[in-house]
């Protein structure tokens, strides 16, 4: 009877300490999964973090180099905008009107410089600034777009030679020099230019 109890009592003693050592197992893996479950969160996160930082400072710098591109883009546009008829108007009849200055100028200029009895080397001259003058204003007309072509396309070839034609002329009048009927011969000639201008413009 006392065996019998003792052993009872060994059997549930044994229990316990199975059973502790079970739940001291579970408690330890139970601990251990904790830590594991808050590296792996940390980690995660901090994954996470840096991919967002990372397409942050991507879409950051595409924002820039798309403002950059933009302002690139506007300022090409702004050039190749055609401009209206009045504003081609105003800035033709301001460059017609300062090359009509700049071949009566060359009128006096060439008068001035006392060297033309050879009148060969001095219409090579004339037509040298004249070409000068006009090439000038072909430059300037780049600038300008009318209809998807540039101003300096409507102007004509023959310019040089017509006004040439007229300085020449006024250089070796035989009625001597005249700077109104100079002025009065290359204006008309810079308004039959204008016309042709802008008739070829408008074509």
């Amino acid at each position: 009877m006392n065996t019998d109890a003792v052993n009872a009592a060994l059997q549930v003693g044994k229990g316990i300490s199975d059973f502790g050592m079970v739940a001291i197992a579970g408690a330890f893996f139970l601990i251990i999964c904790g830590v594991m479950w808050l590296f792996i969160f940390k980690w995660f996160k901090h994954l996470v973090d840096n991919v967002i930082t990372r397409q942050e400072k991507v879409i950051n710098d595409l924002l820039v180099e798309t403002k950059a591109q933009n302002e690139v883009l506007s300022d090409i546009n702004e050039g190749l905008k055609p401009i209206s008829q009045m504003q081609i108007n105003s800035v033709c009849n301001n460059f017609f009107d300062l090359d009509c200055e700049r071949l009566c100028r060359l009128v006096r200029n060439v008068r001035d410089e006392n060297n033309i009895d050879d009148k060969q080397k001095t219409r090579r001259k004339i037509e040298t600034r004249c070409n000068a003058i006009i090439k000038k204003r072909s430059i300037e007309l780049d600038n300008f777009i009318h209809r998807g072509k540039r101003l300096s396309e409507f102007m004509s070839t023959d310019w040089v030679k017509k006004f040439s034609d007229i300085i020449e002329s006024e250089i070796y009048n035989p009625v001597g020099a005249n700077n109104a009927r100079a002025y009065a011969n290359i204006k008309t000639a810079i308004d039959e230019a204008k016309v042709e201008f802008f008739n070829n413009m408008n074509k």
